[in-house]
């Protein structure tokens, strides 16, 4: 019997065999050779991506806890972490206390889940948290000091996060990361003095920005949050823009920053955050356009296509989000892609 080192090529009828006999003295030695060659691949397997819920006063959690408190060489594993904490005066520091040992630089994505009150803000002090690059944040914020030590992480590439709009406090004084590049940002109320200390402390540097937002409720706010974009993100090559809530009226808000970011190479526009005169704003450096089909938006798309055919270096990818029975309609431009030689795809709502 040949023992292949890697999971994929071990068969499953021999895994079978040699489990279901394995109290048979002649093929112990055949169990132990699977155990051995399978130890690692399953560990790495089992331990890459974890959530952890310290006090869900579970039994998986404590044997997980337990595990990894006494078994440190499987830290190494851990590419990606799900924390879920309940409140602030939550005895989660013990709990928690495995997680500073995870090595510096193999933690790829931690994610923080927390139901009240702040983020703990110890555990963003452990070596692991401290050299991830993707960071994500889901439970409410009731001031932005507590996000300060997140933002003034060194090796901070990506970071996701939620405002309510009524959180306090200021960023003044940050120190800017230095590799924060793209930021996946929710905004249930819109525009906030909070949104936009943020984004003033991180917008310059931004390369990619994914704004979910509560648009159509209040036209000045709108505008406030297309200025605060325009103003503070002004190398964007990557723009996505979607709504809480469908607005009653499109709101021209990919329309505004479009024209402020000249750069810009994708962009992704949801229903009711652009309105027709985001075709003649459409920089010609962009490259992947991705929109809701809208019939009544058909004959200035076709127009855009064929402008976009005269550049040189103009679109090379149109994405259309379609839904029930609109394939047949998107023919047209299906075809005006194909002559000029542009990528044309369609995605289901």
């Amino acid at each position: 019997m040949t023992f292949h080192p890697s999971p994929a090529l071990m068969q499953e009828d021999v895994l079978h065999y040699v489990f279901e006999h394995a109290s048979q003295p002649h093929v112990l030695a055949h169990s132990a050779a699977v155990c051995r060659a399978w130890t690692i691949p399953v560990q790495a397997a089992l331990y890459r991506e974890l959530e952890y819920s310290p006090l869900a006063c579970s039994p998986r959690e404590a044997l997980l806890a337990r595990t990894l408190r006494t078994r440190s060489h499987l830290l190494r594993f851990i590419r990606r972490l799900c924390l879920v904490t309940a409140w602030t005066h939550s005895p989660i520091a013990d709990l928690c206390d495995w997680i500073k040992h995870i090595p510096a630089d193999h933690l790829q994505n931690f994610c923080w889940r927390w139901e009240r009150g702040h983020p703990p803000p110890s555990i963003i002090d452990f070596p692991a948290i401290r050299g991830t690059h993707h960071i994500t944040l889901k439970g409410r914020l009731y001031s932005l000091n507590s996000i300060r030590p997140v933002l003034e992480l060194p090796y901070l590439q990506c970071l996701s996060l939620e405002l309510s709009g009524d959180e306090r406090g200021s960023l003044s004084g940050i120190t800017r990361p230095t590799n924060l590049r793209t930021l996946h940002l929710v905004a249930h109320e819109g525009y906030s003095p909070a949104l936009d200390a943020l984004i003033s402390a991180v917008g310059p540097q931004l390369e990619t920005l994914h704004l979910t937002s509560r648009l159509g409720d209040d036209p000045e706010r709108d505008a406030f949050l297309a200025s605060c974009v325009a103003a503070h993100c002004p190398g964007l090559t990557r723009l996505e823009i979607n709504a809480i809530v469908m607005p009653k009226t499109p709101i021209p808000i990919a329309d505004e920053l479009v024209q402020h970011c000249r750069s810009l190479e994708h962009l992704h526009a949801a229903s009711g955050t652009f309105t027709p005169g985001l075709f003649r704003a459409i920089p010609p450096t962009l490259r992947v356009l991705r929109l809701p089909f809208i019939p009544e938006y058909d004959a200035l798309l076709l127009e855009f296509l064929e402008d976009a055919r005269r550049s040189r270096d103009g679109l090379a990818t149109l994405e259309l989000v379609v839904g029930p029975g609109d394939e047949e309609q998107c023919e047209r431009v299906e075809d005006a892609c194909r002559m000029r030689g542009i990528a044309f795809r369609l995605y289901d709502e």
